[in-house]
């Protein structure tokens, strides 16, 4: 949902501090959910 607005804030409003501001929130949401994750779960992402 936070993406369907920076794209918005980007594309249709044009307004690219709302847009920078709201990517900024959901890349550090997303590390902070990561960094959860790899605390309850203890082992390493295995990529391949």
């Amino acid at each position: 949902m936070l993406s369907y607005y920076v794209a918005q804030y980007t594309n249709v409003t044009v307004n690219w501090g709302m847009a920078c501001a709201l990517g900024a929130v959901l890349l550090f949401t997303t590390l902070a959910l990561y960094g959860v994750y790899r605390k309850v779960v203890k082992s390493e992402l295995s990529l391949g």
